[in-house]
This record gives structure tokens, sequence and C-alpha cells, in this order.
């Protein structure tokens, strides 16, 4: 089982970015679930580089298309999260952004897609183009609600593929040429995270080859994250259970784990809002 996401990379991009290095010849010592990751270090040509942006509050604004992390908070916790982290660690500021836009991500982009569908109807339409278009605008909301910032979200600083299917595409040539790319992947934990169960699923890079995917070793992770980290798989471990079994008892136990899940009282209701969709 192999599992791709763009968040990692793009990550890791703007980091060298920030940091003026050369991605291709830096290691990302990365770890977590998917959606739910920290970098912990840099190494260009083996040399650590972190440290030169803990107390550089601009440098590590950079770092994030948005505003959702304050450099205070980064520099206490001397670890770079994913985008997606901001939800576990401002639920409160997130919720109250999407009230205030009336609207949600999901929402959005159900709009822009419907916008895309029509105009690829059209007569003559160049598709490619189109899509192109429909891409950016995606991309330059993205997270511009649950932030709540008036800005739309600066390019990825990745080029080329859009983050999927570049993802996609690397891990299957690093496979068929046995190329031994690092890439970070989800892949089952088998230790490599001692906090997790080994058939949890991890991200964590893993060296690509014509023997597939073979995650590097991460160790323990730090003390402020290792009980999100546990409350998180344990949510996903329920999950799976609830789809498996069809049970609701089931899913409102895997809801109520959730951390973003304020009580039982409103898993119970969005089961109950939920259950007709199931």
């Amino acid at each position: 089982m192999i599992g791709i996401c763009d968040t990692p990379t793009e990550l890791f991009e703007e980091v060298a970015h920030t940091l003026s290095l050369d991605s291709e010849r830096c290691y990302f010592d990365y770890f977590g679930l998917n959606h739910l990751g920290w970098l912990r270090e840099v190494y260009s040509d083996g040399e650590p580089q972190l440290g030169r942006v803990w107390n550089d509050a601009e440098r590590l604004r950079s770092v994030y298309r948005m505003p959702i992390f304050e450099p205070p908070f980064l520099h206490d916790l001397k670890l770079l999260p994913t985008e997606y982290v901001y939800y576990y660690d401002q639920p409160q500021r997130a919720f109250e952004n999407v009230q205030r836009a009336g609207r949600s991500r999901g929402q959005a982009i159900a709009e822009l897609t419907g916008v895309l569908f029509e105009a690829l109807r059209e007569p003559g339409a160049d598709m490619v183009a189109v899509y192109k278009a429909y891409l950016w605008t995606r991309s330059a909301g993205y997270m511009q609600i649950e932030s709540g910032s008036d800005s739309p979200a600066a390019p990825a600083r990745q080029a080329g593929l859009s983050g999927y299917d570049r993802i996609a595409l690397g891990v299957v040539r690093a496979i068929h040429f046995n190329t031994h790319a690092i890439i970070p992947l989800s892949v089952r934990n088998g230790g490599n995270i001692p906090e997790l169960l080994d058939g949890d699923v991890v991200e964590v890079p893993c060296v690509v080859n014509s023997n597939g995917a073979r995650p590097l070793h991460v160790g323990r992770v730090v003390d402020r994250i290792r009980p999100l980290l546990a409350r998180v798989k344990e949510y996903e471990r329920l999950t799976v259970r609830a789809a498996l079994t069809q049970s609701l008892d089931a899913a409102r136990e895997a809801l109520a784990s959730n951390p973003l899940v304020p009580d039982r009282a409103t898993a119970d209701r969005l089961v109950r809002d939920l259950s007709p969709l199931w």
C-alpha cells in the first residue's frame, strides 16, 4: 500500500526557497500522518539548516502561503507543521472564519467545479487553458476562507504538474527506473514511529525503487506532538472500524474521539445528520 499527498513536498519546497537552498540537494526529516505532519529538520549537503529560521520572524512567515502560524509559536515548537495542522492548533479561529465567510471550502470548490464544467462544454473551448485557469483559481483560494485572509494565497512554488500527479508520477518513475528517490508517502508503520501500532499508516520519507517504497526510520516524536498524533490515529482506526461494520454506534465513537469534535453530543448530531448519506 502506498498513499500519496502533495502537502509535505509543497512545504519542503517553500522551506527550501525561504532558506535559499536547492531542494534537490536537501534531505527533509519529516514525520506524521496524512494531513497531520511536521518537518523536524532540513539537511543540505548533510548540514542542518532550520536553526537559521527560528529567530527570524519574517522568514518563518514566508514559509506559509497564508498567515496561519505565528512566529513565536513556531520558534517554541522548533518544528514546521504542514498547513492542515492549523485546524487542530486553532479550530475556533478556523470555524469562526468559515461562519463569517458564509460558505466552506467544499462549497467554494463545488462552485468552481461547476464553472469549470460549463466552460469545458463551450464549443471550441481550449480545454487545457480552461483547466489551468481552474487550477490557478482553486490554488489562489487555498485556506483563504479558514484563515480569514483578505488576499488570495501566493502560488505554490512547485512548478510543472499539479500536486498529486507530480507525486504519483514521481513514485511510478522511481519504481520503474529503480532510482531510489526519497519521497514522503503514506505507508505501513511497521515500528517506524514507536508510539503507533505496526499496522497503522504513517506519512514518512521513503526510499522508492523497484522493490516499492521503503520507509526511512524517523524514531520517537517530541512530547508536545505525541498526544495529538496518537489521538488522530485512534480516530482513524475507529473510523475504519465504523466503515467496515456499517455501525452507527461505531461512527459516533469515532467522531467523538476526533480532536476537532468538541463533545459527544456534537458527534451524535453529526451522525444523525449524515447517516442518510450512508
